[in-house]
């Protein structure tokens, strides 16, 4: 909503507060409880507006849905039991890569994100949708189970693998790059990479 002269937002008021709480709930009522074990662990949004925000208890006695993981390529980890439904991997995919390759098939709690033809993603950006998934569902396959997001270190620096000179973090353990993310440079790379700048670091 935007902004007006005179507005007054509340956003501690009873109503608000009973809102967020309620959407978390929902947000929380299939999401697996596997925390110990995801790669989002310590970088998790979900996680740290459940700790400010959400109920300490469920009400939901019903088993949560299971979803099948789908195959997107030798690039990107699928844990779709995590998925919250949020579809900034499909908006990525639309308006920042150009390729209508993932969307929502289904309706209501029978929904699930996922490519439209199942096989690996053609885009040469989608490992960003990993790097912008809050949850979880959509993991670095690389990176997978190699280290903890609070044990890395990082470095900011430039990608070497063209001209573009996109800027990176380079992540590191003990003296091997883990991972690289975008470093947010609007004037070349906005806050995206391409696949070969992310995932090139080990040759």
């Amino acid at each position: 909503m935007p902004v007006a002269d005179g507005m007054e937002v509340r956003t501690e008021s009873p109503m608000a507060l009973q809102a967020r709480r309620g959407v978390m709930e929902f947000l929380l009522i299939n999401h697996p409880l596997d925390c110990p074990v995801c790669d989002q662990g310590g970088a998790c949004d979900l996680q740290d507006l459940a700790m400010k925000y959400g109920p300490d208890r469920s009400r939901y006695t019903v088993r949560k849905r299971q979803v099948r993981n789908k195959d997107l390529g030798p690039l990107i980890e699928t844990e779709m039991d995590r998925c919250i439904h949020c579809t900034r991997c499909i908006r990525f995919s639309v308006e920042v890569a150009g390729v209508e390759e993932m969307g929502g098939m289904h309706r209501g709690d029978h929904m699930e994100v996922g490519p439209w033809v199942e096989g690996a993603l053609s885009s040469e950006l989608a490992g960003n949708m990993a790097e912008i998934c809050p949850v979880g569902a959509l993991n670095d396959k690389p990176f997978h189970f190699q280290a903890r997001s609070w044990e890395l270190r990082s470095v900011q620096g430039v990608c070497g693998h063209c001209p573009v000179g996109c800027r990176v973090r380079w992540q590191h353990l003990h003296g091997q790059v883990k991972r690289v993310l975008a470093d947010t440079c609007a004037a070349i790379n906005g806050s995206w990479i391409c696949d070969k700048g992310r995932f090139a670091h080990d040759g």
